[in-house]
């Protein structure tokens, strides 16, 4: 990296405070007991910043995945202030540009250029300014730009704050500031920047394999939800990440937590229908990738089934979108009992029939898989 293109502010903040905690951490443990209360406020801080962090500058103001109540807004833009992350509007603003180009040479943080680059290298290089057509909305927020003009003095006095709170609370200001302030700001930032490359590098791409970004639910746990960036980079207006009810994802459970006392609201979610479409689809693409290690007939045959089955779900899909649709109308118009009910009967018999295809379906894609590796192999 030439030294020109250095941001040297940056660099000497994240390389210092990386040998501040590499120096002070193992004779502060080796010389001192920590207060489990020190221990526990440090983990309770790291998890608000990280909320501060997923539900609002990535997924409230990023994606604009949903509106927020302006009570709450200070308190999401305090903790995200925390965090040591940048102002909102340059968060967002390079955020935006990395899912516009994700994987080009204009990504901020593409993966192509290495994964400590992506990890935290592109951190140390200088950046373009800001182009105001890629944050035109953020620029109108009043909150938003008073913590970009003062984000400086705003993040210093927050983190010197709780650093100092937590010194007196528990009588030890050296272990506040080892563990409250470099080791809570270390987990942060790496958690944070494993999302740029972890999750462009290791894991399963069920939803698009048009972009590097992968699903790894273990990594879900260790970036507070955020693990789950195959969905997120295909459906990126969703406020979820984890889809399914089962999958960790925090953001997700606060911001509807927030819906639920009118907090938040226009949460949007991408509907289960189209969801599926999209799995077939890259199901498909990944079948017909696969029997090109077939012999030619058989091939053929396989691949005229693959077609015609995908073709056939979609089809079904399709008609349950429109029954769906149909019902809500008929809700709103309040029609009689009768219809409404047929219109239910009509939309049990066709889900059953593509869950049973659906079936198939899943079969099918095994018997293809196994078959390609034996060939392979």
């Amino acid at each position: 990296m030439n030294k020109a293109n250095i941001d040297w502010t940056t660099s000497i903040f994240l390389i210092g405070y990386h040998l501040s905690l590499i120096i002070m951490l193992p004779p502060y443990l080796y010389t001192s007991s920590p207060h489990a209360g020190l221990i526990i406020t440090t983990i309770v801080i790291f998890i608000l910043s990280g909320i501060g962090i997923s539900s609002g500058y990535h997924r409230l103001y990023a994606h604009r995945a949903y509106t927020l109540n302006k009570i709450v807004e200070p308190f999401l833009l305090f903790f995200g202030t925390l965090a040591i992350q940048s102002s909102v509007l340059k968060w967002s603003h390079d955020h935006r540009i990395h899912h516009r180009f994700v994987d080009t040479e204009k990504d901020p943080y593409s993966i192509k250029k290495g994964f400590w680059y992506a990890h935290m290298l592109w951190l140390l290089k200088k950046h373009n300014k800001l182009n105001p057509a890629v944050v035109q909305d953020l620029l109108k927020n009043k909150l938003v730009m008073f913590q970009h003009k003062y984000y400086l003095s705003l993040m210093i006095a927050t983190n010197l704050g709780v650093i100092l709170l937590g010194g007196w609370i528990f009588n030890d200001y050296v272990g506040a500031f080892v563990l409250l302030f470099l080791t809570r700001i270390f987990v942060s930032h790496h958690t944070t920047w494993f999302v740029n490359s972890l999750a462009h590098s290791f894991g399963a791409q069920p939803y698009s394999r048009e972009h590097s970004a992968v699903n790894n639910w273990l990594l879900a746990f260790v970036t507070l939800g955020e693990g789950y960036h195959n969905y997120h980079h295909t459906f990126t207006s969703d406020y979820r990440n984890g889809v399914r009810w089962y999958q960790y994802d925090p953001p997700k459970v606060f911001i509807w937590l927030l819906s639920k006392i009118g907090l938040a609201k226009n949460l949007i979610t991408v509907e289960k229908l189209a969801i599926k479409k999209r799995l077939l689809g890259e199901d498909k693409r990944l079948l017909l990738e696969r029997l090109q290690a077939f012999k030619s007939a058989q091939r053929k045959r396989i691949e005229q089934k693959i077609i015609a089955t995908e073709a056939f779900l979609n089809r079904k899909l399709s008609e349950m979108g429109q029954l769906r649709e149909k019902y809500k109308q008929m809700r709103k118009v309040r029609a009689q009992g009768q219809a409404i009910r047929e219109t239910k009967n009509e939309m049990r018999i066709l889900e059953t029939d593509i869950n049973q295809n659906l079936k198939t379906w899943k079969m099918l894609c095994r018997q293809v898989l196994q078959k390609s590796a034996m060939h392979s192999s």
